[in-house]
């Protein structure tokens, strides 16, 4: 239990990597299909299928910039695209096959590509200096793709006018992505966020801190401190984070016996003084080494098969997504399955699709085997998200089970990513998540039943985790 902490706030859609460069693969003389052109309207993307490779584009109704070619296998191209009647389907999780029909962004084929890619096309170049084209198209995309801008507080319209009057073909790399930045902060959404090489604009909702950003700001406040910090005060901003991480394990496994793990990912053991259950995960990812999304599902089953083995005469288990900054749905997916008896639906998703959203998709549950129909207590907090919550939704279908802790982060919308001719990357949300009796938790997060705190400084001081507490007082009284 080295380390039960690991926040990670990872983006469970980031598709069309747009790094520009070359997959260099041993090439099959078998050519995987004609050359033809498919364009996915309502993602804003376009792909030419030639004999060998498959360039990739992404649009909109002004602009168009051509992000990557890559050269493919026959294996890998299959792994990633497949042509299903009249659709050309491309895979967000490539070589995944447990779930073919849910995780995918479908093309229709058509005779050229779209009329901005043939009339105002850029390719990427770090080196591109056009400060209003490039804000242009970054405004353009959230105006056509973003699921919602529709935010109280938030007149979007006129932030768009204050910034475009801003920029100029003299602005600088640094201020066109202070411009950008200053856009998506007041959306306070993790899914929206512009990346410059190593630097990240990100902004989560303000009144629901993750656990990091909590303990550094507990810190700064209570010594006064103010920005910009000196290098000993970011050093000893760091240590209180680390030592306060360590204490909050250390409080944790002092309730627990613990017997199982998977890495210091996935945890898990018993109550020292109940037969419950205890399963923590950290996040929705790095299972395996590769990015092997068959090989990644395969092993958390057999994790899940051992855990439900140890759990199958307890009286009741809880499952801690309090650290957990998302991922891979399908594991979010994978995890509720255990926990339902037939198929239940999970919930519902669509992406928008010009001034409304494309028809909405199901996302079913299927029970595995071996099962769990006892009580389950799922702890979650303002860290949990994205992917995580996925999970926290998906598991509360089930009447089995409570949700205890504090609301969730509220990145329910999923991440699409795009790419300015600039180099610039940025995601947007563009999808709308319904829970399974349709209510949309986005932005707001998914509420607890039974509200506890997670690690306030007085429960750090006193060694005491009230949200695994009231999860164990909560199954005995079931």
């Amino acid at each position: 239990m080295k380390q039960l902490i690991q926040i990670s706030v990872v983006a469970s859609m980031l598709i069309l990597s747009g790094c520009n460069h070359k997959i260099n693969e041993n090439k099959n003389e078998d050519k995987p299909v004609e050359p033809s052109i498919w364009v996915s309207e309502n993602y804003g993307s376009a792909l030419k299928i030639m004999s060998d490779s498959v360039i990739q584009y992404e649009f909109t109704s002004d602009y168009c910039v051509l992000t990557n070619q890559e050269i493919f296998s026959k294996e890998t191209f299959q792994k990633r695209y497949q042509q299903v009647g009249d659709q050309f389907v491309s895979y967000i999780y490539p070589g995944l096959n447990a779930y073919p029909n849910d995780y995918t962004i479908k093309y229709v084929k058509h005779a050229e590509l779209p009329n901005s890619c043939l009339t105002n096309l850029s390719v990427v170049n770090v080196a591109e200096n056009d400060p209003i084209r490039n804000l242009n198209m970054f405004l353009q995309t959230f105006d056509q793709y973003y699921y919602n801008l529709d935010v109280p507080g938030i007149d979007w319209t006129l932030m768009k006018q204050n910034v475009l009057g801003e920029v100029s073909e003299d602005s600088t790399r640094e201020q066109l992505f202070h411009m950008m930045s200053s856009m998506i902060g007041p959306l306070q959404n993790g899914h929206a966020y512009v990346l410059d090489q190593d630097k990240l604009a990100r902004f989560r909702q303000q009144d629901r801190p993750v656990l990091f950003d909590r303990l550094r700001q507990e810190y700064i406040d209570d010594n006064g401190l103010v920005a910009p910090f000196t290098e000993s005060e970011n050093t000893a901003i760091q240590k209180y984070i680390d030592d306060n991480e360590a204490l909050i394990r250390s409080i944790i496994a002092n309730q627990l016996n613990l017997s199982g793990g998977l890495g210091e990912h996935i945890i898990w053991g018993k109550g020292k003084s109940d037969n419950i259950g205890y399963l923590y995960i950290d996040g929705w990812s790095d299972f395996v080494a590769g990015n092997d999304h068959a090989e990644t599902l395969a092993v958390f089953r057999q994790t899940m098969n051992q855990v439900m083995d140890d759990f199958a005469l307890t009286d009741g288990m809880v499952i801690d997504l309090r650290f957990n900054g998302g991922g891979y749905a399908y594991l979010a997916r994978a995890l509720a399955e255990y926990f339902v008896d037939h198929q239940t639906l999970g919930y519902i998703k669509s992406a928008r699709d010009g001034a409304g959203f494309e028809p909405e998709h199901d996302i079913y549950l299927e029970p595995q085997s071996p099962g769990y129909r006892k009580p389950v207590a799922v702890l979650i907090s303002n860290t949990t998200a994205s992917a995580a919550e996925l999970s926290a939704l998906m598991l509360s279908a089930s009447d089995q089970v409570i949700l205890i802790g504090e609301r969730t982060q509220g990145m329910l919308s999923g991440s699409l990513g795009k790419t300015l001719p600039n180099g610039f990357r940025f995601g947007i949300s563009n999808m709308k998540t319904l829970s399974a009796d349709r209510v949309d938790y986005d932005q707001v997060g998914i509420p607890p039943a039974i509200t506890t705190s997670f690690f306030a400084k007085n429960d750090r001081t006193n060694g005491i985790d009230t949200g695994l507490e009231a999860a164990f007082n909560w199954i005995r009284l079931m």
